[in-house]
């Protein structure tokens, strides 16, 4: 059985879960390959290629044309991640896609195009990341403007249902929460939606000695440690605004921010501790593990891989009660989660998690909730059991 994954990038949160999806496939004896739109992965693999690569003659005027060309039919229009259902190149050809007996799709906009590349019958999963694939182009629902963008919706909506017909789709949400909205959706309706979390590798992401940690990472041994991690501090639906002004009225003597990302704005007067975004796993693993808790009030989220993260590296959570982040995170047991999506409500709740007596306990229990659900194996096992059902 030949897999084929699909991503647009070969960075960021759903570039992370596909990659990692690879690598478990590998481990449990899968023929699994990746293809993204641009190099980018900084690992030598065989196995892990790009459509720059396979053409690159004239590939960067290609590729500035596709974004334009995807541009285009915004223009006038407010400014909202938005992405339309086509793409100048061809992935369809690529020799990979063509062997494959699964064509795994992760976060494809600007990368296939819709028309043509569902015309080679194959067999397709689509782990879903977000809204994109079955959405008129919005990839969240939250603060969009529909009313500006109806029109455009609907075309696009329309487009792909008649480029999906009749096709052997099977979509995959890695959180229940998505695949119920997936489900109902005007264009994945008519195929349903499955349920298969991220995975993660528990031996890199893994608890270690909390004051080892602290003192080879320069913090203070015995304050508070409250971390917060995001590739843009500054992106609205991470909320790192709202954390912010939530610990403006916390008495943080004791306690100390470690901000992780590009950007970082507002934390004057905190006491805290800035280190640039990274994506080395083994940096990250340290950082979680050296820190107390892992704050994430993300307004509208997946499965973030940084909540599994923490938790793998026995750090609990506390969150908003955002998308499938109550999958994850269970309140009292491995982590807080916040009665509304305020500064007020998260105030209340590091001020809970600030005086709870039972750290060690609830430590070992976000570990363990990482170990029984999201290990390479147990995923693995999940999604080659599904390839099995869909190519029978």
């Amino acid at each position: 059985m030949k897999i084929v994954h699909l991503n647009t990038n070969a960075s960021g949160g759903a570039a992370t879960a596909c990659f990692r999806l690879h690598r478990a496939l590998l481990e449990a004896g899968a023929d699994s390959r990746v293809l993204t739109l641009k190099r980018g992965y900084s690992k030598e693999d065989a196995r892990i290629s790009s459509w720059e690569s396979f053409q690159p003659r004239g590939f960067r005027f290609r590729d500035t044309w596709n974004r334009v060309r995807n541009k285009l039919k915004t223009l006038g229009k407010p400014s909202f991640f938005f992405s339309s259902p086509f793409s100048v190149f061809p992935v369809e050809d690529h020799p990979w896609v063509k062997e494959a007996d699964i064509v795994q799709l992760h976060w494809v906009a600007k990368f296939i195009d819709y028309r043509r590349f569902f015309r080679t019958g194959k067999q397709y999963v689509w782990t879903l990341h977000d809204m994109q694939p079955f959405s008129g182009g919005y990839h969240y629902t939250g603060g969009f403007n529909f009313e500006a963008y109806q029109n455009l919706i609907r075309r696009n909506e329309a487009m792909k249902l008649e480029a999906l017909k009749g096709i052997d789709l099977q979509p995959v949400a890695p959180s229940k929460w998505l695949a119920d909205i997936a489900a109902k959706s005007a264009v994945f309706s008519q195929f349903g939606c499955a349920h298969i979390p991220n995975c993660i590798d528990t031996r890199i992401f893994r608890p270690a000695n909390i004051l080892e940690l602290r003192r080879a990472l320069g913090w203070p041994e015995h304050k508070k440690v409250l971390l917060f991690l995001a590739e843009n501090l500054d992106e609205p639906r991470k909320g790192f605004a709202l954390l912010l002004e939530a610990l403006r009225h916390i008495n943080l003597s004791e306690t100390l921010l470690v901000a992780v990302g590009k950007s970082p704005v507002g934390l004057e007067g905190l006491p805290y501790i800035h280190i640039p975004f990274t994506t080395d796993e083994q940096k990250l693993a340290k950082i979680y593990a050296a820190a107390d808790y892992y704050i994430t009030p993300s307004l509208e989220d997946n499965l973030p891989n940084t909540v599994m993260e923490a938790l793998a590296c026995g750090t609990p959570v506390i969150a908003f009660h955002t998308g499938g982040i109550p999958e994850m995170v269970q309140h009292g047991f491995n982590g807080f989660l916040c009665e509304e999506n305020t500064s007020a409500s998260l105030r209340l709740q590091i001020e809970e998690a600030l005086r709870f007596e039972h750290l060690a306990l609830m430590s070992q229990q976000a570990e363990d909730s990482v170990q029984e659900r999201y290990r390479f194996p147990i995923i693995a096992q999940a999604y080659l059991q599904l390839y099995q059902k869909l190519l029978k």
